[in-house]
C-alpha cells in the first residue's frame, strides 16, 4: 500500500455541456482513471450514475429524458432527439498531507483508511 491521499474527479461532457463532481478522499490504493465515450443516448442514459441527475422514463421503463445541472448551475434537458455524444472521464488527483486538515481526513476517509493513515504516519498508541 502506498502512503498517499487521492481524490477522484469525474467529468461528464454531454453535447458540449460539462458537469464536474468530486468523490470523497481515499488513502492508499490509487483509484483507476477511466474515460468512456457514448454515441448512443440509450447506452449513455442507462450507464450514467456517477453524476447526480434526474432520469425520466417512458411507460416501458426506458429512459427517455435526462436532466442534469452543468457546472454553471443551468439545468440541461437531454433526449434521444438532441443527444449528440457524451464522455465520462475519471481523473485521480493526488493530495499532499499539507493540503488537507486532520479533521477533513477524519470526516472524509473511511474509518479503516483513517486508522491506516494514522498508523502509517507515526501513531503508536491505539484506543482499546
Amino acid at each position: 500500500m502506498n502512503n498517499k491521499i487521492y481524490k477522484t474527479c469525474t467529468r461528464l461532457n454531454v453535447n458540449g455541456y460539462e458537469r464536474t463532481s468530486y468523490s470523497s478522499l481515499t488513502y492508499g490504493e490509487i483509484p483507476k482513471e477511466t474515460e468512456t465515450s457514448y454515441d448512443n443516448f440509450k447506452d449513455w442514459a442507462n450507464e450514467i450514475f456517477l453524476i447526480p441527475c434526474y432520469k425520466q422514463r417512458d411507460k416501458s421503463g426506458s429512459v427517455n429524458t435526462v436532466y442534469f445541472s452543468d457546472d454553471y448551475g443551468k439545468e440541461r434537458k437531454i433526449t434521444p432527439r438532441n443527444f449528440k455524444n457524451a464522455r465520462v472521464e475519471t481523473q485521480v488527483i493526488e493530495y499532499h498531507f499539507s493540503d488537507v486538515s486532520m479533521l477533513s481526513l477524519a470526516e472524509r476517509l473511511s474509518a479503516a483508511e483513517f486508522l491506516q493513515f494514522l498508523k502509517d504516519n507515526g501513531l503508536t498508541e491505539y484506543p482499546k
